[in-house]
C-alpha cells in the first residue's frame, strides 16, 4: 500500500500521471478529500496498491 497526500489539484495530477502509475506497477484504490483547519486549503489522501499485474 502507498499512500500520497496531494494538494487541491490532485484530480489533474493523479490523471496526468495514471499510465506511469500502471506502469510501474501500481493501480488508485482510493482517494479521500479533507478540508484542513484554519483555511490552510484542502488536501487529498490517495491510496494506492501494486496491481496483480507486476
Amino acid at each position: 500500500m502507498l499512500i500520497a497526500m496531494k494538494g487541491d489539484q490532485a484530480d489533474v495530477e493523479i490523471a496526468a500521471s495514471d499510465d506511469h502509475v500502471n506502469a510501474v506497477g501500481f493501480e488508485v484504490v482510493s482517494v479521500h478529500r479533507y478540508t484542513l483547519p484554519q483555511n490552510m486549503g484542502d488536501r487529498v489522501l490517495t491510496f494506492l496498491k501494486q496491481s496483480k499485474a507486476a
